[in-house]
Order: structure tokens, then C-alpha cells, then sequence
């Protein structure tokens, strides 16, 4: 077939035809891939734990380097801190992997880590309440090191 200006053109129910038959194939590849779903993951209360602290310094990102929403901010990193001081407490799921003569030693790698966490949390406090806008973002990128740090060291693969 061809247009007037001498162009071809494709019969719509050719293209239509050739349209279904990508959908159909694309419908079967989606169907073939595996499914993860949130509910295959083991939830545990330190992933509790964890997860409310990402969500605390996910609100406090915007709210840094801007002196009126101080209180905001700080009230941010208080919920980061309370939730990192209650997974001081819980133990890793990977540490039923530890090996038991390695277990104590890496329990105590893992409060460690929390323990930084937490002093960086504090030391973002303090840049915060004076105002030190420059500092606040350079604290912020530690808290991110740290976080790649731990789940590296800490968290089980494919959690």
C-alpha cells in the first residue's frame, strides 16, 4: 500500500497485528522472570529498626542546610538516633551464619558500627543547632558511608 505522496505506509491491521504480538511477547517475558516479593524477605525487628531510621534520615535530606526548619531537622535525626539505640540491642540475622567461636566477635563489630552511627548522628545534632550548613552535608555523605559499611559487614546477602 502506499500514500498519496508515494510513501508506503502500513495497513492498520498489519499494525495492529504487529503491535498485540509485542504485548503478548513482552506479557510472557514478565511472567517468565522470577518474582520477589516483599514477603519472601525475612522481616525482623532490627530490619524494623532499620528501616524507620532510613526513613528518618530520608525526611531529614531536604530539610538540611535550611536554618528555619531546625526543629524539623533535629527532631529528624532524634528518631534516626532512637531508632539506631534500639538496634544496638538486636543482633544481625546473619549472625546465625557466624560461626559460634566467631559470633561474640562479631556481634561486638556490629555494636560498634551502631556506635558510629549513632556518635555521627550526634555530631550532625550539634552542626544542626549551631547552624554549621557546610558541615551538615559532609556529615550527612558519612552517614551513607557507614550505612554501605554495615549492610556490607552485617546484613545477609539478598536481604
Amino acid at each position: 500500500m502506499f500514500h498519496l505522496s508515494g510513501i508506503p505506509c502500513i495497513p492498520k491491521k498489519s499494525m495492529k497485528k504487529t503491535f498485540f504480538t509485542v504485548l503478548f511477547a513482552a506479557a510472557a517475558f514478565a511472567v517468565s522472570l522470577p518474582v520477589t516479593s516483599f514477603a519472601e524477605h525475612e522481616h525482623t525487628p532490627l530490619g524494623e529498626k532499620m528501616e524507620a531510621m532510613a526513613h528518618a534520615l530520608k525526611d531529614l535530606k531536604p530539610l538540611l542546610g535550611d536554618a528555619t526548619k531546625k526543629d524539623a531537622a533535629l527532631a529528624s535525626i532524634a528518631k534516626a538516633k532512637e531508632s539506631a539505640t534500639a538496634a544496638r540491642d538486636l543482633e544481625p540475622a546473619k549472625t546465625k551464619d557466624i560461626p559460634e567461636a566467631d559470633r561474640a566477635k562479631f556481634i561486638e563489630g556490629y555494636k560498634k558500627s551502631i556506635d558510629g552511627v549513632i556518635a555521627t548522628l550526634d555530631k550532625l545534632a550539634v552542626a544542626v543547632k549551631n547552624d554549621k550548613t557546610g558541615e551538615e552535608a559532609a556529615i550527612y555523605a558519612q552517614l551513607g558511608d557507614e550505612k554501605r559499611r554495615g549492610h556490607a559487614s552485617y546484613m545477609k546477602k539478598g536481604q
